[in-house]
């Protein structure tokens, strides 16, 4: 039988890992589930005008899809080793960009831009304050907060809305447009 001082070991690097690579995996996930891409960015762009500099904060796998090297890139992740790979890869593909580590539980300052995302980041902080905070300091004229409507084992949510996000929206009287896909919910909000 495992010793329960074996046990706490365990669970302990399992939390550490889960902290620190969840987030990314999650994005990958998604990443997958997103296949309607160069759609949405039509919808979005027709809403903002297109960025001349794109804000993408946890930005996952996403770089990996953007088509558009007109503009520049600005994209955080959380981890070093995540931040050479979105490094390499938008240098090798000759983007500009800019690439930051950034965590957003102890963030100082955010960077800037025209246009932000932030897609399925704020419900994998589970934190309404930091996600207030985060709405309110990032310095962008639009953002674009997006939601999964489909849980990590690929079924449609119960309650798939997010009526605290936009309580909060409201409160703090900011103009939002929703776009609905079946996996993913956006709000593009005007800052």
């Amino acid at each position: 039988k495992r010793s329960e001082k074996y046990k706490k070991i365990i669970k302990s690097v399992r939390s550490e890992l889960n902290r620190v690579y969840g987030q990314f995996w999650f994005n990958q996930k998604s990443f997958k589930q997103r296949n309607f891409n160069d759609e949405l960015y039509k919808r979005i762009f027709s809403i903002t005008k297109k960025p001349k500099t794109l804000l993408d904060i946890s930005c996952g796998l996403d770089p990996l899809k953007y088509k558009d090297k007109s503009i520049k890139y600005v994209v955080t992740e959380l981890t070093k080793v995540d931040c050479a790979f979105l490094e390499d890869y938008l240098k090798q593909n000759k983007f500009k960009f800019e690439v930051i580590q950034l965590d957003l539980k102890d963030f100082k300052k955010l960077p800037e831009g025209d246009v932000g995302f932030l897609f399925r980041i704020l419900d994998v902080l589970k934190d309404k304050k930091l996600a207030e905070k985060i709405v309110k300091e990032l310095d962008v004229k639009f953002l674009v907060v997006s939601f999964s409507l489909i849980t990590i084992r690929n079924k449609k949510m119960e309650f798939p809305f997010y009526p605290w996000f936009e309580k909060m929206l409201n409160r703090l009287k900011l103009k939002y447009q929703k776009l609905l896909y079946p996996s993913e919910i956006f709000y593009v909000i005007k800052k």
